[in-house]
């Protein structure tokens, strides 16, 4: 079950960069920093004590509802 988790934690750190790299080349640098905070959390998520997930996983929360707000605000989805 560990193994199945730092697999997926792999995959994720990998979805990440090519996200960030793809974002940094479009220039929305707050997205960028948004994902790299994410990964951070994903790995204190995977590797972290109960607390400490549980923390992780707050803030991911809220980092992902602004980034989307974000994206709608700034990308003109709203509009």
């Amino acid at each position: 079950m560990k193994e199945d988790l730092e697999f997926l934690f792999l995959i994720w750190v990998g979805v990440v960069l090519a996200g960030t790299t793809i974002l940094a080349l479009i220039e929305a640098p707050l997205l960028v920093a948004t994902f790299a905070i994410a990964a951070l959390l994903s790995y204190a998520i995977v590797k972290g004590s109960p607390e400490i997930r549980a923390y992780a996983l707050g803030i991911v929360t809220v980092l992902a509802y602004f980034a989307m707000l974000y994206v709608i605000v700034n990308w003109g989805w709203a509009r």
